[in-house]
């Protein structure tokens, strides 16, 4: 996984048009324990469903921001990393996790078509209340990136033998937009 700073004059408008609430919301909360579905004790019973249940989270506690007419110049804004990109979603939302206790459940986007790497430019405006976690494919190690200031681009390519269970946890304001993509060659390895 790689994680890089990221500036474009489109996700700062994407910030100021969330703040002054320009940008249409809705919230889903399926209640549940913020801390208990982002530990590692509650993966053990994430795996034992079937892996299409656990796709997008079945636990979550989050606001969709919709941001369609920028996903141009969202997209525009990665080009120089990668070869092309496309929705993550049949819909053009970013994900508001809305502290305190914001968050997405264990899950592994199994669903995400093979051909497909992950990126996710996240802003936030406070260090160390709100983290994304996984399980790395390749030492099974519990990985936890906790997010700095500001926006940035999380980048890693699907190990599709196994699923990626990640999660989200924010106990303050924190978006995140998924794009998946293709990345330029030799970019994940510099």
């Amino acid at each position: 996984m790689k994680v890089v700073p990221i500036s474009a004059p489109v996700l700062d408008t994407i910030i100021t048009e969330w703040k002054a609430n320009n940008l249409k919301t809705y919230s889903i909360n399926t209640g549940g324990d913020a801390k208990y579905h982002t530990n590692i004790e509650s993966l053990d019973g994430y795996k034992k469903l079937p892996l299409h249940k656990t796709d997008l989270g079945i636990e979550k506690h989050l606001n969709y921001i919709f941001y369609d007419q920028y996903e141009k110049d969202v997209r525009s804004a990665i080009s120089e990393y990668v070869d092309g990109s496309w929705r993550s979603r049949s819909t053009c939302t970013a994900l508001w996790y809305k502290g305190p206790d914001g968050f997405l459940g264990w899950h592994n986007n199994t669903k995400t078509p093979r051909c497909a790497d992950a990126c996710f430019l996240t802003y936030v405006e406070e260090e160390g209340d709100s983290f994304f976690r996984y399980i790395d494919d390749n030492t099974g190690e519990l990985i936890t990136y906790y997010d700095k200031p500001g926006w940035y681009m999380r980048a890693w390519s699907w190990d599709y033998d196994e699923p990626m269970w990640h999660c989200v946890y924010s106990n303050t304001n924190r978006i995140s937009i998924g794009i998946q993509c293709s990345y330029k060659k030799g970019f994940l390895e510099s």
